[in-house]
């Protein structure tokens, strides 16, 4: 075989540089409502922190009126090719 070895710290190594690299994208909150079906994107934030207290906080206000509930993901906004 040619090449390096692929080992499970190569592949730990890689995976981990790529998700530093995505801490440092903007990111969105997406949120789904169970019984309508809408789903709704804000942001984009500067980062995961700032978009997780935002749906937190929205989840929070939310919660009353959201009749069946909902998810919310917050989610990296990868840049376009």
């Amino acid at each position: 075989m040619f090449g390096a070895a692929v080992t499970d710290e190569s592949v730990m190594a890689s995976w981990s540089g790529d998700e530093r690299r995505r801490l440092d994208l903007e990111h969105v909150a997406v949120v789904f409502e169970r019984a309508s079906g809408l789903v709704s994107v804000f942001g984009p934030f500067v980062g995961p922190v700032d978009a997780s207290v935002f749906a937190d906080r929205y989840a929070l206000e939310i919660a009353e009126v959201a009749v069946g509930g909902m998810s919310v993901v917050v989610a990296p906004l990868d840049p376009g090719e």
